[in-house]
């Protein structure tokens, strides 16, 4: 039932509220049936079987920054390479809020010792830092740098920061995989 009232220059149209539930139902339905038709039509057509028996081997290999620093194991859960100024900042964070920092200024392959301007290394446990001093010493090794990788090694023994005599000795370490 439809009823119109007349006031002066406006009309009203007033519809039973049983008819608007009504006509809402029936297009809130057919918009949900055509969502699950189209999502389901999407679903099936993304779905292909494959019938090569070929296995695909992944040659690809993920980040990778790992040391021994005093005899316990570094691992970098989250490693980034930053490049500024000239200089190319490879930094790993691990467990424990350790962070080793290996600073260089070429992806050239070869062999550079720590100059701790151009070529540096830094580790961190907290708020104690570790790095050139004294009796500080060490190099990083770019062994490749193929397809805008770099893959290399490192070692260093280095000085705490404000140099109370502490040192840290950085073995076996290496790099791999960093997109450059």
């Amino acid at each position: 039932m439809l009823v119109i009232f007349r006031q002066p220059t406006l009309y009203y149209i007033c519809i039973p509220t049983h008819i608007i539930n009504l006509l809402m139902i029936s297009n809130l339905t057919r918009y949900s049936t055509t969502l699950i038709l189209l999502l389901f039509v999407i679903a099936a057509g993304s779905c292909k079987k494959d019938d090569s028996k070929d296995e695909e081997i992944s040659t690809e290999v993920t980040a990778k920054l790992t040391a021994n620093i005093d005899s316990d194991a570094f691992t970098a859960t989250t490693i980034a390479l930053d490049y500024q100024d000239g200089l190319y900042t490879l930094s790993g964070l691990a467990a424990g809020n350790k962070t080793l920092t290996l600073v260089f200024n070429t992806t050239s392959e070869g062999t550079y010792p720590l100059t701790f301007d151009e070529v540096s290394m830094l580790y961190s446990v907290g708020a104690i830092a570790w790095t050139g001093g004294p009796s500080a010493s060490g190099t990083i090794t770019i062994t490749d740098n193929a397809n805008g990788k770099l893959k290399g090694t490192f070692q260093a023994v280095l000085d705490e920061l404000i140099f109370t005599g502490t040192s840290v000795n950085i073995a076996s370490g290496v790099f791999e995989g960093i997109a450059y």
